[in-house]
C-alpha cells in the first residue's frame, strides 16, 4: 500500500505540527499509511536575501 506523504518544512515548529497531524491521521485511519516528506524551499536555502 502507497504512504500518503505529509509535507513540511524542517523547522522544529512545522515538524512539530506535521507529527501532530500524522498522529490525528493515525488515530482517524489506522488502516493507511503515512509518510513525513521534509521540503527545503529558497528562503530556507538563503538566509542572507530578504
Amino acid at each position: 500500500m502507497q504512504a500518503i506523504r505529509i509535507g513540511t518544512r524542517g523547522s522544529q515548529l512545522a515538524l512539530w505540527q506535521a507529527t501532530h497531524i500524522e498522529g490525528l491521521l493515525r488515530k482517524a485511519h489506522p488502516q493507511l499509511n503515512f509518510e513525513r516528506v521534509i521540503i527545503k524551499t529558497e528562503g530556507d536555502r538563503d538566509q542572507k536575501s530578504s
